[in-house]
């Protein structure tokens, strides 16, 4: 919390930055700095006076430039807000709201995506979404991050206002009458003292994107003839229920969407049996971490009683370890990439070398199908092969909800295992699946917090657990324009591209801008364009093909979608066969995308249907730095 004399020590420490800049440039336009731009919006702060109340309430009552009704969580909030006493208690009350209401967004979700342009401080907001009973789109909370506290504010503030909305009622909002109402006027307009307008801004773009690809995404599925999703999911269950040994296995993880899938098959009469896989590393990493998975269990085994006395069936949990599996399939990859320099994804592996995988073989004799709460969709059908014989072939569908929609995580699974799949949420939104959990099922966990972060780390840092295998190697961090060492680094693979926490570098703000692997170098700028090089150009090897290989050879091309990371963002592109030798794809995207890295899975879309995904190893921008024998040479670029 900022006390008054704290605040005003910084205000007078800006000015006199302020004042000892001027001197040293007397005869130059001034280029202002972040904290002389802070001092002055600071002493504006100070300066004014909180006797507008009456003014802005009376503002508030005699209309707005908005025709949208506000809920009454935002008329609370204004009344805190303007019956504060002064413009400074009024910041710190809006400081005070974020630290309660604010949605904290998982750094692993603080990308360039969720980046919000026009702020002076690092800030970054994912809005979500949910669709109401008449079928329309508003927006549900923002999930925020800032350095700046009043930033957090300004993000709290809008996620309150904000909710309920939906485009058309966001695109009328006027920010200026709203802050005049809430007496926050010459706090928080300024793009550079929060970012207002900016993260509207914002947040209106991520509708615009989630509403395109639902459109879309109905559109394919009339187009291509799909069953709307109720139907594909009951096409489903109704072949399960013919089949007489078609008792489920269910991956019970103790959140809520898991706990919906099992209660769903349980509704339509279908035997199940829970399983808990103990994945954590708590064993060998107990002195880095607390037991992640007692929570778990305990909510996993509520909802089993829950069910078992609202159905009159018994459903006792078994505890399935598969930590060795989990070390040997998954850890040592991510250690691997990781001391090679590359992005790994140990959630995409997870689900083909795990839970469809080892867990699989495990209890595979016993049960045919194994049922998750992944958000996704599978539809069967026949083939013929070339032989004459008549095959089963499954196909992986988007979900409903395009935010949610996991199945870039489920790209490398393979027909074997696609075909013994069950995704019984795969047809609801997010929403709908709380409220199945909270009103129809009455599960004990139903308002539980989703997972965030890589699946076998728990709590665990991710920069804990690297130092764990590979322990810290001393090296130099590097300007990358003149090659001047700044100070040093534990070891390269606690980086990436594009961070900037961490570097503990003076005169900054810094962001890495590349590594050299072989010499243990961290190039760092303050130019965001040293990294930010976006590209439209990459390969791929090992593509993992769900159904049919494509058999193209010269310049055919697969028309389809493309995502390099998990979210609703898909951009159209085109694939074709590249003169690298092996099975190596060049992907050519119709627009630029930033954040693209070695180790990063693409994954491939043809309408609604996911096709397939492979590993990036060569970005377009990376092509400088290879030599034209390398590329000629058809070995693996691994």
């Amino acid at each position: 919390m900022f006390s008054g004399p704290l605040l005003e020590r910084g205000h007078r420490k800006g000015l006199a930055k302020c004042s000892k800049f001027e001197q040293r440039r007397p005869k130059e336009p001034l280029r202002r700095s972040r904290f002389t731009r802070r001092a002055q919006l600071l002493t504006r702060l100070l300066s004014s006076s909180g006797n507008h109340n009456t003014e802005n309430v009376e503002h508030f009552q005699h209309g707005w430039k908005s025709d949208v009704l506000f809920s009454s969580e935002v008329e609370s909030l204004r009344a805190r807000l303007c019956s504060a006493p002064s413009a400074k208690s009024r910041v710190l009350a809006l400081m005070d709201h974020a630290s309660v209401c604010l949605e904290p967004l998982a750094p692993h979700e603080r990308t360039e995506l969720t980046r919000v342009h026009g702020c002076a401080s690092a800030t970054f907001a994912k809005a979500l979404f949910e669709e109401g009973n008449n079928g329309n789109i508003s927006v549900r909370c923002i999930q925020g991050f800032s350095d700046s506290r009043l930033s957090k504010g300004i993000l709290a503030l809008l996620s309150t206002v904000l909710h309920g909305m939906t485009l058309s009622e966001i695109q009328s909002l006027h920010l200026g009458s709203l802050f005049d109402a809430l007496c926050l006027r010459h706090i928080a307009l300024s793009p550079r003292m929060g970012g207002a307008s900016g993260i509207l801004r914002h947040v209106e773009s991520q509708m615009r994107v989630f509403l395109e690809q639902s459109r879309r995404l109905e559109d394919t599925q009339n187009s291509c003839g799909f069953h709307r999703q109720s139907e594909l999911l009951e096409a489903r269950i109704s072949n399960l229920s013919t089949d007489a040994q078609a008792e489920i296995a269910v991956l019970l993880s103790g959140g809520v969407d898991s706990a919906v899938a099992m209660a769903r098959l349980l509704e339509k009469g279908l035997k199940v049996q829970p399983f808990y896989l103990k994945i954590w590393l708590e064993d060998e990493l107990v002195d880095l971490n607390s037991c992640p998975w007692e929570d778990d269990i305990r909510h996993a085994e509520q909802v089993c009683s829950t069910l078992s006395r609202r159905y009159d069936v018994k459903l006792q949990l078994e505890m399935l370890s598969l930590q060795d599996e989990y070390w040997n399939r998954i850890v040592r990859y991510t250690v691997d990439e990781a001391q090679a320099g590359r992005t790994p994804n140990p959630d995409v592996m997870c689900n083909s070398r795990i839970k469809f995988g080892a867990f699989l073989d495990s209890v595979g004799k016993s049960f045919r199908y194994v049922a998750s709460g992944h958000y996704a969709q599978v539809q069967t059908g026949m083939m013929t092969a070339a032989s004459g014989e008549r095959l089963s072939v499954a196909h992986l569908l988007r979900s409903r909800d395009p935010v949610k929609d996991q199945t870039y995580f489920l790209s490398q699974l393979s027909q074997e295992q696609l075909l013994r799949a069950v995704f019984p949420i795969g047809d609801l939104m997010k929403t709908e699946v709380r409220m199945l959990a909270r009103e129809h099922f009455e599960l004990p966990n139903n308002d539980r917090p989703d997972s965030q972060g890589i699946c076998f780390l728990g709590k665990l840092k991710f920069d804990q657990f690297l130092e764990h295998y590979l322990g810290t190697r001393t090296g130099s961090i590097v300007e990358a324009e003149s090659g001047r060492i700044l100070g040093a680094h534990r070891g390269y693979w606690f980086y990436t591209v594009g961070q900037r926490r961490g570097l503990a570098l003076p005169g900054g703000p810094w962001y890495v801008a590349g590594k050299d692997i072989e010499n243990n170098l961290v190039f760092v700028s303050r130019n965001r364009s040293a990294y930010e090089s976006d590209t439209s150009v990459f390969y791929v090897e090992n593509v993992n093909w769900i159904g049919i290989k494509p058999k193209i050879s010269g310049t055919e091309k697969i028309l389809c979608e493309v995502k390099i990371r998990h979210g609703p963002r898909a951009v159209k592109g085109e694939l074709s066969r590249a003169d690298l030798g092996g099975d190596s794809w060049l992907v050519r995207l119709r627009e630029r995308e930033s954040g693209i890295a070695p180790g990063q899975f693409a994954v491939f879309y043809v309408g609604n249907e996911c096709i397939g995904g492979g590993v990036i190893v060569l970005a377009s921008r990376e092509l400088a730095f290879r030599s034209a024998d390398q590329l000629a040479t058809g070995k693996s670029l691994y």
